[in-house]
């Protein structure tokens, strides 16, 4: 598992738990393990599908639920059917892709029990109490992504990075369970929609990150920043809890 996460830039955890269908996935995570492979997205959510007709997307619904994103679309399935609905979904996301009608970063698949939905997690930014950690989490991310390609950012920076998601922490844990409570649409995610899609854009910043520390600083420098990925790690697996909640 440790050289399918070097080769990937996927955490361990978050494959082992993709692997036991314990949650969805993000398309872009997706993309990272295929391009890893060299295999396309519909390869690696088929390689095992039985032979039989997928099911045709169609609109949910979801009497009684609180706001939550629309599913861009949704593909039910029968028991034993799961494999060929991700197949559907991946044909219909990349059609919609090609077609200009989305990002598939910006997508989250999630794999219910009877259905594999996709929500266009950009809708979450209209949300007045979730959508404006999108609104961050995008903005954090694109500003690092910059630095940490031109290599401009210095000790101070670095060290302002780390103190940074150290605060983002509880914050982020706190929101995600309580969106995760108002907004049940998933059994198997540990967080809301919004703020699931938060984590996810931030941890993706710790492969490359580490990569070029590792060129600018001493190892002990880079200490706090494996210990804040450990703690994300577990953040993101569900295994972090908040205190008396």
């Amino acid at each position: 598992m440790a050289e399918a996460e070097e080769l990937t830039g996927v955490t361990q955890e978050t494959l082992s738990a993709l692997e036991r269908g314990q949650r969805g996935a993000y398309t872009s995570t997706l993309r990272k393990i295929a391009d890893a492979y060299d295999i396309t997205l519909g390869d690696l959510l088929g390689e095992e599908l039985a032979l039989v007709p997928a099911g045709k997307a169609e609109a949910p619904e979801t009497p009684g639920r609180p706001a939550v994103p629309e599913p861009y679309l949704r593909v039910p399935h029968g028991p034993g059917g799961e494999a060929e609905a991700r197949r559907e979904v991946i044909r219909l996301l990349e059609e919609a892709r090609d077609r200009g009608e989305l990002d598939l970063d910006d997508t989250l698949i999630a794999f219910l029990d009877d259905a594999v939905e996709v929500r266009h997690i950009s809708d979450a930014e209209k949300d007045p109490v979730y959508g404006s950690w999108v609104t961050f989490a995008r903005r954090f991310s694109e500003r690092w992504q910059r630095k940490i390609a031109e290599g401009t950012f210095d000790r101070g920076e670095y060290n302002e990075f780390i103190a940074n998601l150290e605060d983002f922490d509880p914050i982020l844990v706190e929101l995600g369970l309580r969106e995760k409570q108002e907004r049940p649409y998933n059994p198997h995610a540990t967080f809301g929609p919004v703020v699931e899609f938060a984590i996810t854009r931030i941890t993706a910043l710790f492969n490359p990150m580490t990569r070029a520390a590792t060129e600018k600083f001493e190892e002990d420098e880079l200490a706090p920043l494996r210990r804040q990925r450990a703690e994300l790690e577990r953040l993101e697996s569900g295994t972090r809890r908040v205190a008396n909640g």
